[in-house]
């Protein structure tokens, strides 16, 4: 069997880049931790990051680029989460040991 005049429509993998939504879903979405990302007034872009379930305030700082600030605020906001489900997580564990 031979096949012939076969249409190759992708290049390899990860040769389509584009997306219909436009859209997105926005990294920072757990409700108990509140993102600010913003530009100053000097050019910079500044982040708020706060979560008072765990009474956590970072405070306003400062980046020269977006890209900083979003790194910044996206290992903060990890951190955080990590560090609620890792409560919730013992809460559990003692609940149970206490039966």
């Amino acid at each position: 069997m031979i096949l012939k005049n076969m249409n190759i429509n992708e290049v390899g993998i990860g040769s389509n880049y584009h997306t219909l939504d436009n859209d997105p879903i926005d990294r920072f979405i757990d409700p108990r931790i509140d993102v600010e990302i913003f530009p100053d007034s000097s050019n910079n872009t500044s982040t708020n990051i706060s979560c008072d379930l765990l009474g956590y305030n970072s405070g306003l700082r400062t980046f020269s680029t977006e890209q900083e600030a979003r790194h910044h605020a996206g290992q903060v906001y990890d951190k955080l989460v990590m560090m609620m489900d890792n409560t919730l997580k013992e809460r559990v564990i003692l609940r149970l040991l206490s039966l």
